[in-house]
């Protein structure tokens, strides 16, 4: 139970979640258990892959049966609704989005002269 799965961003809202997946054969056999409810699919899953539980709710909340909030990003340029927070293209326009590139401001010690690095290089200011 203390394996660590490592962490992973939801699709849908953008939180860091635990990278867990139940093996092929516990989805397999857990559609039963639907009728029961969630809390016995979640009990179930937990019993046969012999995980916490709270990782399976986890799981349950944002990839199998996904109740977390959709964050939605909006086009920079017609500000239509994009698919997802994370959508390169407008499915209303079709133009791409501008990709956001981090920057970082520091000061070099010689000389103290303001340095921006970015992707491209070092420009001085």
């Amino acid at each position: 139970m203390t394996a660590d799965y490592g962490q992973r961003v939801c699709n849908r809202c953008g939180e860091s979640i635990t990278a867990y997946c139940p093996s092929i054969e516990t989805l397999a056999i857990i559609g039963v258990f639907h009728e029961k409810g969630d809390q016995a699919v979640v009990d179930e899953i937990a019993r046969r892959e012999n995980i916490d539980p709270n990782v399976v709710w986890e799981y349950f909340r944002h990839r199998m049966r996904p109740l977390c909030e959709q964050e939605i990003a909006h086009c920079s340029f017609c500000g239509g609704p994009l698919r997802t927070w994370r959508a390169r293209q407008c499915m209303h326009c079709f133009r791409k989005q501008p990709s956001v590139k981090k920057v970082a401001l520091f000061y070099s010690e010689p000389d103290f002269e303001m340095v921006m690095q970015s992707s491209q290089g070092q420009l001085m200011l």
